[in-house]
């Protein structure tokens, strides 16, 4: 049986982690399509009363889709390195916009404390998941410290910053 060269090895490393991303982005769509329909069909003031959580919400979409074509082109392109920086920053934003969503929707129908509770714990968790991502490889130190910095910073900014205002 001839062996894989390199360069087909690493395509299909690329096609198996481009098709788990996608899945994850697809389920993401399914849940602001949801959000949106559940919020539309309930209580569609709170967009109104809010133009932050509409934006984000309109916003998470387009870019969670956008991140799945990107990962989808990521499978089976040579030229990966755009495409992985529009996938990875489309799905920042729009994953970023999506926790947004659920935490002000948390402050504003259950309260500051459990929405400052989401934050905080998500804040962890992408810490903790770093951490562990790092252990293993440490050449990846720098690259997930900036990807953190500007998750958060998107969670800062358009989460946290909103709900304390409310």
């Amino acid at each position: 049986m001839p062996r894989a060269s390199k360069e087909q090895i690493n395509l299909m490393l690329r096609q198996g982690k481009s098709n788990d991303r996608i899945l994850m982005n697809t389920s993401l769509i399914v849940v602001a399509f949801t959000a949106f329909a559940l919020i539309v069909t309930l209580q569609s003031q709170i967009f109104v009363a809010h133009n932050i959580l509409a934006m984000q919400l309109v916003l998470a979409i387009p870019l969670l889709l956008t991140s799945t074509m990107s990962n989808s082109k990521l499978a089976y392109t040579k030229h990966e390195t755009h495409w992985e920086t529009l996938a990875w920053a489309t799905f920042i934003f729009g994953y970023g916009f999506l926790l947004n969503v659920l935490g002000i929707l948390i402050a504003l129908l259950i309260g500051l404390f459990p929405a400052s509770l989401f934050f905080l714990v998500t804040i962890i968790l992408t810490f903790l998941y770093s951490a562990v991502e790092i252990s293993y490889n440490r050449n990846v130190l720098s690259r997930r410290l900036t990807r953190d910095l500007i998750f958060i910073l998107v969670l800062f900014i358009f989460g946290i910053l909103p709900i304390l205002a409310l």
